[in-house]
């Protein structure tokens, strides 16, 4: 069983590609793959996650945290942690050992919050651009205004609401669907 909310087989993710690619591999090689697989992406998301626990705690110091862009960084690099966690749960579906309530809560909850963070992530770097170009101009009120904390606090917290708002769908109407390669549930 897998998770998709599409039957276009040009837009599933990453782990429905690793389970089609294991499943459609030889019995001798799909524990060894499945192995691979796991190795590789766990290694890069410790990876990821040291980075971003260091990032965290450099962003968190005072003197940064004073700034508009630190307290993008912050925001940037908690949704990326949560992110990444919740890629690596999702990793776990390959073990197929799972119960029906164990997979609907990986493939419709977690993937769902996966892509929201993903998106929070990309709206700071977006952003953090912003008031980066925004001090290469000369310095007057509506650009104060624009660069302040205050706004750069009501920024943040529209973008957590606007963008988990718009993926409530994918919360509420993603399902399981056959993989047309292999027929399996992804």
């Amino acid at each position: 069983m897998g998770c998709t909310n599409s039957t276009n087989k040009f837009l599933f993710g990453l782990m429905s590609g690793i389970a089609t690619d294991i499943k459609a591999s030889s019995i001798d090689q799909q524990q060894l793959m499945t192995f691979a697989y796991a190795f590789s992406i766990t290694l890069m998301v410790a990876f990821a996650i040291l980075s971003n626990i260091s990032s965290i705690d450099t962003f968190y110091q005072a003197q940064i945290r004073t700034t508009t862009v630190g307290l993008y960084m912050i925001v940037y690099s908690c949704s990326s942690l949560f992110g990444i966690v919740m890629l690596e749960c999702r990793l776990t579906r390959l073990l197929n050992t799972f119960t029906y309530a164990t997979y609907f809560i990986l493939c419709n909850i977690l993937a769902g919050l996966t892509s929201i963070f993903t998106r929070i992530c990309l709206w700071m770097v977006g952003f953090i651009a912003l008031q980066r170009s925004l001090h290469s101009f000369e310095p007057n009120r509506l650009l104060n205004m624009i660069r302040s904390r205050t706004a750069a606090k009501k920024q943040i917290l529209v973008i957590l609401i606007v963008v988990t708002l718009m993926h409530i769908h994918d919360l509420i109407y993603r399902v399981s669907v056959p993989d047309p390669v292999t027929g399996i549930l992804i």
